[in-house]
Parts: C-alpha cells; sequence; structure tokens
C-alpha cells in the first residue's frame, strides 16, 4: 500500500512540473512575441525589426537610408525597417559590430579600416564581422568657401578657420587626412554638415567641408543665396591622397552640381556601401539585395546621388574592400553579376 502512494504521489508530481513547464513556454513564445539578437534586429513572431544606421539628416547618407528602408518595408516580407541618425561612419561600423544597429551605411575606406582594425580601430575596435550588401552612391570631398575669400585650392586653406564635419564621422577624418596630405595647416572646428553651411555663410568659418554624394544640402542652400567657390585640388595632390587608403579615386565634382560652380573640380572620392553583420540571415540579406537591386528606380527617384545604382556594374562596384555576405553573394551570382 505505502508503494503504491509513493508511486501515486511521484506520477502527481511529474505532472505537476510538466504542467509549469509548459505554462512558462507558452507565456515567453507566445505573449510577448519577442526575442533579440544581434545580427538582424528584434523580431517577433511575424516581423524582424531592423534599424540602420546613416549620419545626420542634412547628409545624403540619410536621405539613401531612408529611401533603403522604404524598399525593404515595402518589399521584402517580415521586415520593418527604420533609420537612425548618427556622426557617421565610424560609429555606424562599431554598432553594426556591436549588434546597437542592424545595418549602416558605411564609407568603403572606414569600412576597410575597420574590418581590418587599423588607424581608428586599434587596440581592440576593429570589425571583423562587418559585411558587404551594396554600394549605395559614390561620395566626394567637396570643400565650398564664399568667393569673396578668394581661395581656389583647399591648400589655399592653410591657417584658416574651417568645419571639416561632425567629430570622428568620415567627413572630419577624410577632411583631416586631405589637409594633412597637403599640407594645409588649418583651425578645425567640428559641427553637422548643415552648421558648416550657414557658418560659412554667416563668415565664422572660411570654408566647409563635405565628404558624401552630391549635392549636399547645406551647400547647395548656400550657393543659393551666396556667391561660391567649390575648392579642389591638384592632380599631385589627389595621387598623393589615393596611396592612403585602396578604397579611394580620382574624380571630378560635375559642373553645375552647385549654382554658380560652372567648371568640374578635380577631387577624389569612394564608394558609400550598406552593411550588416556576418550572422545576419542569409535568406533575409538575400531578400534585401534583391528588393534593392528590383526596385533601384525608386531608390533614385528618392536621391539622385544614387543615379549610378541604375547601371548593374554599379549597383555593386568596388567599394567592397571588406567581404560580401553570403545572401548578397547568391543573389549577384543568380543574376550574372558575380561569377
Amino acid at each position: 500500500m505505502k508503494k503504491y502512494v509513493s508511486l501515486l504521489l511521484a506520477l502527481c508530481l511529474i505532472l505537476g512540473l510538466a504542467a509549469c513547464g509548459s505554462k512558462s513556454n507558452t507565456g515567453t513564445g507566445t505573449s510577448t512575441g519577442t526575442s533579440t539578437g544581434t545580427s538582424t534586429g528584434t523580431s517577433t513572431a511575424k516581423t524582424t525589426l531592423l534599424t540602420i544606421g546613416t549620419a545626420d539628416t542634412t547628409g545624403t547618407a540619410y536621405a539613401a537610408g531612408a529611401a533603403v528602408a522604404k524598399v525593404f518595408n515595402a518589399y521584402v516580407p517580415g521586415v520593418k525597417a527604420n533609420v537612425e541618425t548618427s556622426s557617421g561612419s565610424v560609429d555606424n561600423a562599431r554598432n553594426v559590430q556591436s549588434g546597437t544597429i542592424s545595418l549602416g551605411t558605411l564609407q568603403s575606406d572606414i569600412g576597410y579600416d575597420a574590418y581590418n582594425g587599423i588607424n581608428k580601430f586599434t587596440d581592440g575596435k576593429e570589425c571583423p564581422d562587418l559585411r558587404y550588401i551594396t554600394s549605395l552612391f559614390p561620395m566626394v570631398s567637396q570643400w565650398m568657401a564664399l568667393k569673396s575669400s578668394g581661395l581656389q585650392y583647399a591648400h589655399d586653406l592653410d591657417g584658416k578657420n574651417v568645419t571639416t564635419g561632425p567629430a570622428g564621422g568620415g567627413n572630419d577624418l577624410n577632411g583631416k587626412l586631405a589637409l594633412e596630405v597637403i599640407g594645409a595647416t588649418a583651425k578645425i572646428t567640428n559641427m553637422t554638415l548643415g552648421e558648416g553651411a550657414d557658418a560659412v555663410r554667416d563668415g565664422t568659418q572660411v570654408a566647409s567641408h563635405g565628404f558624401a554624394g552630391y549635392p549636399l544640402g547645406g551647400m547647395l542652400d548656400l550657393s543659393n543665396t551666396k556667391d561660391i567657390v567649390c575648392l579642389g585640388y591638384t592632380d599631385d595632390e589627389v595621387n598623393k591622397i589615393l596611396d592612403r587608403n585602396p578604397a579611394f579615386y580620382k574624380t571630378y565634382l560635375p559642373a553645375n552640381t552647385y549654382t554658380g560652380q560652372t567648371e568640374p573640380v578635380l577631387t577624389f572620392g569612394l564608394k558609400m556601401t550598406l552593411v550588416i553583420r556576418a550572422d545576419a540571415d542569409e535568406e533575409m540579406v538575400y531578400n534585401m539585395t534583391k528588393a534593392l537591386y528590383e526596385h533601384r528606380d525608386e531608390l533614385v527617384a528618392t536621391h539622385s546621388s544614387m543615379t549610378p545604382m541604375l547601371d548593374e556594374a554599379g549597383f555593386m562596384e568596388t567599394g567592397n574592400t571588406y567581404p560580401m555576405h553570403p545572401g548578397a553573394e547568391r543573389y549577384y551570382k543568380e543574376i550574372g553579376l558575380l561569377k
């Protein structure tokens, strides 16, 4: 009898524990419906929430990121994307690496440094998990001053008050790098691209630098209200700058990009890319790449700087100075852009 009672009690205990376990699983899986992952953002039962890190709202990266988010939301099943401002590529690289954001707009030179752990990414700050999806638009170094300054080249800024963009971002880093290479020791103040254009208009800064797609909104507004000059580089200066990073290439700011700028301006540039973590779901990245490629006309309609994406080669043209995500690679091979 005692043995029977003991067995009965044990059976009741097992059934009770099973019931508790079942209730716990249902509560965490069904009622909340959320889980957090570093590669894909926050997932619900139906939707993966993605955050795209860009730059400040007056730069081209923000407009491009908004266009990308719009395409993802419309054409990638199970994805909801939003755009977040940042100080630029350096922050975006680190935040994608840490999983703070899901994707980031990233200058290809900063991506090269981040992936290889050099320059700003030393002392354990390298970003080995960055993976390339596509090139969004070309970026060029742009210096703008008032025509009354009498300046012609960036090296004329030696000793002058200038702004190179938000501290630590790609605008800032490449503006400072260019000044260093050409031997111009300027007095640098960091501010947003819009603030920089306003400071030139107000006379508190001699010139403002932007390293972005063109036209830049703040600079365009400045050129519409003041007589301006876009400061270029000499051929020798550009060649010296190109030696600093394999992502750089020689290019021109096209004539009439800004009001009153009637001649092309020799400068240097690179690609703004879209990156994600290596462990992001391959099928999701495949669908994201497919959506961007098939609806690139909608991207261009949002911002003209993305026009090179209409060209098949331009869509994934060099600039991926770090590995491509397998999901993007699979799509490019499927449509014949990669062998």
